[in-house]
């Protein structure tokens, strides 16, 4: 099964038209740099919760939020680290 990335989800004028509303309507700044007092500029349009989870999000306005692009590649960063669970090892076979 292929992923709504994969089909083209990003591509599509519902998404393009959505994208450009999100960032205007956060003044094209970073929504994170801004609650950690910075101001930068956002060229990302980023889903808070996850497309691949949430696919009945994936056009809700709601559910974006301006990025630059190194706060935006931090939200990939968090989802692919692993939890240390203290007291608990992990052994690959």
């Amino acid at each position: 099964m292929s992923t709504l990335k994969e089909q083209g989800f990003y591509k599509t004028n519902a998404w393009k038209r959505l994208r450009i509303q999100a960032l205007n309507r956060d003044h094209w700044l970073c929504r994170e740099c801004l609650r950690q007092g910075r101001i930068r500029t956002a060229k990302e349009v980023h889903h808070i919760k996850p497309l691949e989870d949430f696919p009945e999000l994936g056009l809700r306005l709601d559910n974006l939020e301006s990025l630059c692009h190194d706060c935006h590649e931090a939200t990939k960063d968090r989802s692919r680290k692993t939890v240390a669970v203290p007291g608990v090892r992990i052994i690959q076979a």
